[in-house]
């Protein structure tokens, strides 16, 4: 069971009752969440919720906190490059509350600057899109936080940053 104060709009949650998913799409009367399932809308109650896991790829979704699991992983491939368009990055969070795809897209800049650190390649490239230059805000504050980053310029014309260690 999963506490209804807990989801975000756009969250996969399974109906346990059903055995079927649905996308969360936000809180009705009394301890139910509206769920829509397909085209239909649904009124579900909080007991009978719980987080749907959607597996993703494994490109750049690495868990830092945990290097012993990490180091029995197989070797993957690193890409230099990161594309932080949600729809590449995440596609179940494209209709999410845009604060959420904010902290998802500076978290997967982060992993990956960490691990291309960590595997010491000598540049990377984050593409982060022109946009209203919010997150690529962000991602020249992440940058300006990294002691071994020497120096980042803007490529494809504002819509890149390019890291160099």
């Amino acid at each position: 069971m999963v506490k209804i104060k807990d989801l975000w709009i756009g969250d996969e949650v399974r109906i346990i009752s059903k055995g079927i998913t649905g996308k969360y799409e936000g809180v009705g009367a009394q301890k139910h969440a509206f769920v829509k399932i397909g085209q239909k809308m649904h009124l579900i109650p909080e007991i009978d919720l719980e987080r749907h896991i959607v597996e993703e790829k494994e490109e750049v979704v690495l868990d830092l906190e945990d290097a012993e699991a990490e180091k029995s992983q197989p070797y993957v491939r690193f890409e230099q490059y990161i594309d932080l368009h949600i729809e590449k990055l995440n596609p179940n969070l494209t209709n999410a509350e845009p604060v959420r795809i904010l902290d998802y897209q500076i978290k997967a800049a982060e992993v990956f600057l960490q691990e291309a650190l960590k595997r010491k390649v000598s540049s990377v490239t984050i593409i982060h899109g022109k946009g209203k230059g919010q997150l690529k805000a962000e991602v020249k504050h992440l940058i300006d936080g990294i002691d071994s980053v020497r120096h980042s310029i803007d490529t494809n014309d504002g819509g890149a940053t390019e890291v160099l260690f």
